[in-house]
């Protein structure tokens, strides 16, 4: 309590010593729990630190997202006194009393304008936490896959503060509450999967920010997180356009260039030479996934595939997999591309292609404010 009228501690031009969080750390181990204050106080400028420590080891991961999940859902309440001693647990029982009539209070008071900017906040790293909830809904420790699901359910149905609360919306997440507190892998994985599936149709607006934060944590994660990943981005594939063109209905789903199928390649299909890492169902599911969207994706899939194998010899055997699987599902899609590219037309439209990516890797000179050029 002490913290929390002290205030922020440090200036955030400083930034926050590291031995600190250490201290805070340590501390939170033996009982007092400082680190939701310590974020709540410093939030612009320790989030981060919070959210990559977040995602190391489930053991060392747990104080620091509980620490994120305070600052958006109700404090989880500490046990009752198990000495059995009545005066011990009747003091338990109505100090709990008096915190749950004061955060009803809290509720209940106008939104004041430092709500407002923590709402802006929040806009802000609504990809990355929306990223962080949906990654945990399959950890180890019951109540962090408990209390991912509760940050979804509470954020989503508002769209992270963007449009008006759906009741509706959050008793349905709500309601896979105990298969996600299963202790059944397979129950708990297909009622994740079921909750991501709603947040990407219902939150469109974060997909692009959902594959970028995916794209900085993959390659820390081990196998079974990285099944898990690819596993609850595919229905965030539904909501990709890969085309240039800006003509489509749904102002939502905001086109993506070919800059995006190399960032899918590169991080997702990174470990080509193992045959088992590159051939997962889920990884050829995610490519076919975004080539369901739209002939025009499905089209420039194929011809991304049809290069990068050419290209690439490791990348070769994994290409023609899913080149393989295109042609099961549109036989005429694929084949359209390949035509193309082997007419006289196709090889010089290509080799034009080629010519103009080469020209937009060469850097325009630099620029003074006033115009005149920096040699």
């Amino acid at each position: 309590s002490k913290l929390v009228r002290l205030g922020a501690l440090f200036p955030e031009d400083l930034g926050l010593p590291m031995d600190l969080v250490d201290w805070v750390v340590d501390t939170e181990n033996k009982g007092p729990r400082m680190l939701r204050w310590l974020l709540a106080l410093h939030f612009d400028f320790i989030f981060g630190l919070f959210l990559d420590r977040s995602y190391q080891s489930p053991t060392e991961s747990v104080l620091y997202l509980h620490a994120i999940f305070d600052q958006f859902l109700p404090l989880t309440p500490s046990p009752v006194p198990s000495s059995g001693i009545l005066q011990e647990v009747q003091g338990h029982l109505r100090a709990r009393a008096a915190e749950e009539g004061i955060l009803r209070d809290i509720e209940t008071l106008p939104v004041s304008s430092e709500d407002d900017l923590f709402g802006r906040k929040v806009l802000d790293v609504a990809s990355p936490l929306l990223h962080l909830a949906l990654f945990n809904l399959i950890h180890p420790t019951n109540a962090i896959r408990t209390r991912s699901l509760e940050l979804v359910a509470r954020l989503v149905p508002i769209n992270f503060g963007a449009k008006e609360d759906s009741a509706a919306l959050r008793e349905e997440l709500l309601g896979f509450k105990s298969a996600i507190a299963s202790r059944l892998a397979a129950t708990n994985w297909v009622a994740a999967v079921r909750v991501a599936e709603i947040a990407a149709k219902t939150n469109v607006a974060w997909t692009r920010g959902m594959f970028q934060e995916a794209f900085t944590r993959f390659q820390d994660m081990n196998g079974h997180y990285r099944r898990w990943t690819v596993t609850f981005l595919l229905p965030w594939c539904d909501n990709i356009d890969l085309t240039d063109s800006h003509s489509h209905q749904d102002p939502d789903r905001r086109p993506m260039s070919l800059t995006f199928l190399r960032s899918v390649f590169s991080q997702f299909s990174a470990d080509l030479g193992n045959v088992e890492a590159r051939e997962t169902p889920e990884l050829i599911e995610l490519w076919l996934r975004l080539a369901r969207r739209s002939p025009q994706n499905h089209l420039l899939i194929t011809s991304f595939m049809m290069r990068r194998a050419v290209s690439d010899k490791d990348a070769m055997p994994f290409c023609k997999t899913v080149l393989i699987h295109l042609y099961r599902e549109n036989a005429s899609l694929t084949v359209r591309p390949l035509v193309g590219t082997l007419s006289y037309a196709g090889v010089v439209s290509e080799r034009r292609d080629e010519m103009d990516g080469e020209l937009d890797t060469v850097k325009e000179p630099a620029t003074a404010p006033g115009g005149t050029l920096l040699r």
